[in-house]
Formats: C-alpha cells, sequence, structure tokens
C-alpha cells in the first residue's frame, strides 16, 4: 500500500499549497524557473518541427526559400488553430471535473471533522482548541 492514498489526497494537496503560501518567495521562484524550462522545451520543439515541415515542403514541392517558409507559417498556424479548437472542449469540462472533485473532498472532510468534534467531551475539545492556538502562536513567530 502507497503512502499517499487516493482517500487521503486531498491533504496532501492542501498541505502543499499551505506550505507554498507560507514559502511564498521560493514557490515564486520554483515556478518563474518551471515556466522558463516549458517555454524552452516548447520553443525547442516548435524549431524542430518548423525546420522538418520547411525541408519537407522544399524537397516535395521544389519551392525557393521563402516559398516554403510561407507554406510552413500557414501549415503551422494552422496546426495551432486546430490544437485550440479542440482545446475549447477539453477546458470546461476539465475545469467541471477538478472543481467537483475539489467540492466532493471539502464535504468528505468537513463531514468527518464535525463528526470527530461532536464525539469529543468538552476537556478534550478545550485541549485541542489550547493545542491549536499554541500551535498558530508559535508559528506566527516564524511565518515572519
Amino acid at each position: 500500500m502507497s503512502i499517499i492514498s487516493k482517500k487521503n489526497l486531498d491533504l496532501f494537496v492542501v498541505g502543499f499549497l499551505l506550505l507554498s503560501l507560507i514559502m511564498y518567495d521560493l514557490t515564486i521562484e520554483i515556478v518563474v524557473e518551471i515556466l522558463h524550462l516549458i517555454f524552452e522545451v516548447f520553443h525547442n520543439m516548435f524549431e524542430w518541427v518548423e525546420l522538418g515541415i520547411e525541408h519537407a515542403v522544399e524537397h516535395i514541392f521544389h519551392t525557393e526559400r521563402h516559398g516554403s517558409q510561407v507554406i510552413t507559417f500557414y501549415t503551422l498556424m494552422s496546426m495551432i488553430g486546430y490544437g485550440l479548437y479542440k482545446l475549447r472542449f477539453i477546458v470546461p469540462r476539465s475545469y467541471r471535473f477538478f472543481r467537483q472533485l475539489a467540492r466532493d473532498a471539502w464535504i468528505r472532510r468537513k463531514t468527518q471533522v464535525l463528526t470527530y468534534w461532536h464525539a469529543q467531551k468538552l476537556l478534550n475539545k478545550i485541549g485541542i482548541g489550547i493545542a491549536a492556538t499554541a500551535v498558530l502562536y508559535l508559528a506566527s513567530f516564524f511565518v515572519m
């Protein structure tokens, strides 16, 4: 059995989100570096596809450099347009799926916490409140 079970995956996501909020400067730096890497990879892939199409057009149609570049440009724009057209259907469906997933996780965890809270005696509730207050007070020293 794995450490991260499907049942507790939402707790790990919330934990990582809270950790990224606490260490926001490191989070911003990592996100910027990852975006830079993604743009570099996409740029290299685009150049590779562009040169491949351009050489294929030159050999198949026996065109000059300018003519093959024009054909390559319109071919790539058609491919990008088709990709955006397909993305138009995928993004709303994915958004609805993840929104429902987050809503289900919220309801499940809220029900668990309320059930646990109502099952505790008054003395245990006071102890939980004091412990939570102490943890938040100590954490406030590290956030600054």
